[in-house]
């Protein structure tokens, strides 16, 4: 039971040692707007606690769809190497497209509480369906349990979930997540392969459906998800899949400031 829902205690940049906020280091743009977020959830950047992390564009895409696919499969390896080597308890990775849910204040304390006492190994705060899938099909009947003294939940879910802009890793689950993505990054830059599970093909290019597939294939290993959804992502230029709205002839200051005005008629 939560005695104090304002205590220090609840905050997530208190819970987890440390957070780092994934950037390229020419995407200022972003990292203007991933430091409003955090300051919409009085999370700021703080050294030692709320970092930017330098992402990684490579120069070849090698047998990855893309350099930005790849590019973001080796920043967060990076991320997870960092973290391991100063030993953190836990660590908080959040990529600077997030868009925090208007839940999430509310919520902070009572996922933190419930963080503190599950296992867990990885778990996603901010997380889309699957292709061909819904919330529902991830949430079923626990949205409507939820209520003023439980406005959230942490469960398991058989399903991948989608994106990787908002998660958490347990520190004794770094050494094995960081083998288990070399493994699979050693095979795919020299050739393209998937995964079959079910009637789903998972592509392991995808960093996101390597986490899933390291819960699958790692015994002891648990994954959640909360329950609602705690994070989204802005709608601004992709470094993986760049928009038609990108490829427009018009100038990008333009188009940034297009993504805002809708970003402020949108329910997150």
């Amino acid at each position: 039971m939560i005695t104090s829902v304002n205590s220090k205690a609840y905050r997530l940049q208190d819970f987890f040692e440390r957070t780092y906020i994934i950037n390229l280091p020419e995407r200022a743009d972003r990292r203007l707007e991933v430091a409003d977020e955090l300051d919409s959830i009085d999370m700021p950047l703080e050294k030692g606690k709320v970092e930017i992390f330098s992402a990684i564009r490579p120069e070849d895409s090698l047998a990855f769809p893309s350099i930005g696919v790849l590019g973001c499969f080796l920043s967060h390896l990076a991320v997870l190497k960092q973290a391991n080597q100063e030993g953190l308890s836990n660590v908080l990775i959040i990529e600077d497209d997030i868009a925090f849910s208007k839940n999430l204040k509310k919520s902070e304390p009572y996922l933190v509480n419930l963080l503190s006492q599950q296992d867990w190994s990885i778990v996603h705060l901010g997380f889309f369906p699957y292709q061909g899938y819904s919330y529902d099909d991830y949430y079923g009947e626990d949205l409507e349990g939820l209520s003023e003294d439980q406005p959230i939940i942490l469960k398991q879910c058989a399903l991948p979930p989608a994106g990787s802009h908002f998660y958490g890793v347990k520190g004794e689950s770094l050494a094995p997540l960081i083998q288990f993505l070399e493994t699979f990054l050693e095979r795919r830059q020299r050739e393209p392969f998937t995964t079959t599970e079910g009637h789903l093909v998972l592509d392991g290019a995808y960093y996101d459906t390597v986490l899933h597939l390291f819960r699958n294939q790692t015994p002891g290993v648990t994954s959640l998800i909360t329950c609602p959804n705690l994070g989204g992502q802005r709608s601004s230029r992709s470094d993986i899949t760049p928009s038609r709205l990108d490829k427009l002839p018009i100038p990008a200051s333009l188009v940034s400031a297009f993504r805002k005005v809708k970003r402020r008629f949108s329910n997150i």
